[in-house]
Parts: C-alpha cells; sequence; structure tokens
C-alpha cells in the first residue's frame, strides 16, 4: 500500500498547523475522517467482522463495529459516526462555516479515536 491510514492523519496534523482558511479547515476534517476510516476498515478485515454490502460503505463500518463482540468497538461505532457527520458537513455543507476552533475540536477527537483504533489493532 502505497499510502496508509497515518499518512491521511499526518497530513491532516500537518494542515491543521498552515491552516488559515475554511477550505483548510475543512480539509483538516475530511482528511482526519479518512484516517480513521482506512484504520476502521483495516481493523474489521483483520477481526473477520461481517460486511454489510447493502448499504453505503461509511454506514457499513459502523454497523460493523455496533454488532461487533469487542465492546470497544461498539463504542466506537457511535463515535464514528458523529466522526463521518462532521466530515459529510465539511465536504458537502458548503452553506455552513466551519470555523478553525471546530476544525481544531474534530482533528482531537478523530486523532483520539484512530489512536483506539490502533490499540485494538494491536491487541
Amino acid at each position: 500500500m502505497s499510502v496508509t491510514p497515518q499518512d491521511f492523519l499526518d497530513l491532516a496534523i500537518e494542515s491543521s498547523e498552515l491552516a488559515d482558511s475554511e477550505i483548510n479547515y475543512r480539509n483538516i476534517i475530511s482528511r482526519s475522517y479518512y484516517a480513521i476510516y482506512s484504520l476502521g476498515i483495516d481493523v474489521s478485515k483483520c477481526m473477520g467482522l461481517p460486511q454489510f454490502s447493502d448499504i453505503g460503505s461509511h454506514v457499513a463500518l459502523q454497523e460493523a463495529f455496533k454488532t461487533s463482540l469487542n465492546r470497544e468497538l461498539k463504542l466506537l461505532a457511535t463515535r464514528l459516526r458523529v466522526a463521518h457527520t462532521n466530515r459529510i458537513v465539511a465536504d458537502y455543507r458548503l452553506d455552513t462555516e466551519i470555523t478553525r476552533e471546530f476544525s481544531t475540536q474534530v482533528l482531537t477527537t478523530n486523532k483520539k479515536i484512530f489512536a483506539d483504533l490502533k490499540n485494538i489493532q494491536l491487541q
């Protein structure tokens, strides 16, 4: 794999250090979401979680976590849903203002989700 989930997170972090416009703030939210989404897919596959093909891939990952026997993944399902909603706002709700403070808050939360997924992956 030429690009890893960590690469997405690193880009979001680097972007946050230089961000000075709303488009940058939106990009931080989007890239940090794709970091956790990509890592979540890896974790899901490694754990042999069911794949839900009848719904969108982002919702399918949330459902896989929610229906998992792993308590930590069940808790992460809700956090992943919120992160996905934030990404939708950043990417598609162009009439909604995204501030530096909001993008920083989302990045901090997504970094925690990423770390939690990494811990689960290492178990």
